[in-house]
């Protein structure tokens, strides 16, 4: 990639983007569509739109905003491919170029995810919202009918994420209080509650398969769903038609809020390599297309972070990263909210942090003796400690079996006894194995088994940190502080004739995109 402009550490400043939110200005969805790349931002909570723009950049790094934005809280896309058109956030884009764009009023919510239709996929699709809402759209007419009204509170959960259909249903993940994975096969109004299935009761974001923003493609295709709950993230595969779950480390913990607000956005997404790239609860992993229950070999961590990565996608031969990068809530030296993409590599991600995680299968359970616990990911960590401890009146003897290759096929490896109200640790040497699991030679009451993974971190440069006081000196290392502009002092900044929708509520058809911004 070729460019007039400056790039720092994979930041190109003049692509940074803010709005009048007031509260955060994310990146919520990525699309590279027509050869160039197609973006959208995002306020805190703008269910009826905002300032909030649709933004096109080209190979030159060349960015214009969509005279016709309409803003809004959204972080949905779609290629669909009857059409041959891109839907994101609540924009349809054709092979030409032309946006049209569905007034808010007309959709109203949060979007968060977009689905290919139960019944007509040809010419409908699904957009569901935060709040429930499910809404379906002609992609020819755009003519929108409702089939849950956005805050119909028909599902549990308050912080709507993901959705997708494949294997005959639709499919809902829910990650706020109360959250919920859960199914609709398409038979029945969707607005009661009874006409769904609740998978799981736990928080879940993320949907897909390897047809990824694409949709399935056929019936037959694998969908995995990403989720956690209190003892490790969660892994779930739907394969003909029956739920599968596995169980991961956790990178971070600070993305288990129960409000689910600090998970924006977990994806996996195909990036122009053989694996897709998949991003969870501050760890990066290679995640294999043809996961499935009995060739689950291939997922393998890459690199934890702390970054609140919202998508990515692989454009103009770079790895391009969406984020939500500063936010003035609680951050009163911030002055204004803003964010920016990065450009990179693949390997890159490698120098970030060293994977490392922590998560169990049990956490003060009873067990069933024989039992298996559900697998837990075991490669890509050189240093592996198990915690195990119970309540119960007698000794209990655990064997750890491993899955070495990813089969679905369980050899037993070693067997730890811990004594009666109890407890153990035990070093495992590196295994040859993809995931592990545990089970108890009798019942036992109160088990916790937990896992603490990592690896050897690389050497750095002390000289990076010279400019940082030590704890003990007591001195004056600045004599003031730099804020960023405030609100309304930006270059540039979008007028009312721009938005015609904000006064008559009526959104033109079609448009072209005519102005090109430069901050």
């Amino acid at each position: 990639m070729q460019s007039k402009y400056r790039k720092y550490s994979g930041i190109y400043p003049q692509l940074a983007v803010t709005n009048e939110g007031g509260s955060e200005c994310g990146i919520g969805a990525l699309l590279a569509w027509n050869g160039k790349l197609w973006y959208i931002t995002y306020p805190a909570h703008s269910p009826e739109g905002s300032d909030d723009r649709l933004y096109c950049l080209d190979e030159n790094l060349e960015v214009k905003i969509h005279p016709a934005s309409v803003g809004g809280t959204h972080a949905n896309r779609m290629i669909h491919r009857e059409s041959k058109q891109a839907n994101i956030g609540l924009y349809f884009i054709d092979e030409k170029d032309a946006v049209r764009a569905l007034a808010p009023h007309e959709l109203r919510g949060r979007c968060t995810a977009s689905a290919r239709h139960l019944a007509d996929p040809e010419n409908k699709i699904y957009i569901m919202t935060m709040e429930e809402g499910l809404y379906e759209v002609d992609v020819h007419t755009l003519q929108v009918r409702v089939l849950i009204p956005d805050q119909a509170d028909v599902l549990p959960g308050t912080h709507g994420k993901g959705a997708y259909s494949g294997q005959g249903r639709l499919i809902y993940a829910n990650n706020g209080r109360g959250g919920i994975l859960a199914e609709w096969d398409g038979r029945g109004d969707p607005g009661e509650a009874e006409n769904w299935t609740i998978i799981d009761r736990n928080k879940y974001t993320e949907i897909t398969s390897r047809g990824g923003i694409y949709g399935s493609p056929d019936d037959a295709a694998v969908i995995w769903a990403l989720g956690w709950d209190e003892k490790s993230v969660l892994l779930r595969i739907c394969e003909n038609g029956k739920w599968y779950r596995y169980r991961l480390p956790k990178a971070s913990y600070t993305y288990d809020a129960d409000h689910g607000w600090y998970t924006e956005w977990p994806r996996i997404r195909e990036i122009g390599r053989e694996k897709l790239l998949m991003d969870m609860h501050g760890m990066f992993y290679e995640f294999p297309a043809s996961f499935c229950r009995n060739n689950s070999a291939g997922l393998l961590p890459i690199a934890r972070h702390l970054k609140m990565v919202a998508d990515f996608a692989q454009w103009n031969g770079k790895l391009v990263m969406a984020a939500d990068d500063a936010s003035v809530m609680q951050n009163p030296l911030l002055g204004r909210s803003q964010s920016n993409l990065w450009f990179g590599d693949f390997e890159t991600l490698s120098q970030m942090g060293k994977p490392s995680g922590w998560g169990g299968v049990w956490h003060k359970e009873n067990v069933s003796p024989g039992e298996p616990s559900e697998p837990f990911l075991c490669c890509g960590f050189e240093d592996r400690v198990l915690h195990l401890s119970h309540d119960s009146d007698e000794a209990v003897s655990f064997s750890i079996e491993l899955d070495r290759r990813g089969t679905d096929v369980w050899e037993e490896y070693k067997v730890l006894t811990v004594p009666a109200h109890g407890y153990r640790y035990e070093i495992l040497p590196e295994p040859d194995a993809c995931w592990l699991r545990l089970k108890a030679d009798r019942r036992a009451k109160g088990v916790s088994a937990y896992f603490h993974f990592s690896n050897p971190e690389p050497g750095y440069d002390k000289s990076l940190f010279e400019s940082l006081p030590r704890a003990e000196e007591d001195r004056a290392y600045s004599r003031g502080i730099l804020y960023p502009r405030s609100r309304g002092s930006e270059p540039h900044r979008l007028l009312d004739r721009e938005f015609p929708w904000r006064k008559t509520g009526h959104i033109p058809g079609e448009f072209s995109i005519q102005k090109t911004m430069r901050l």
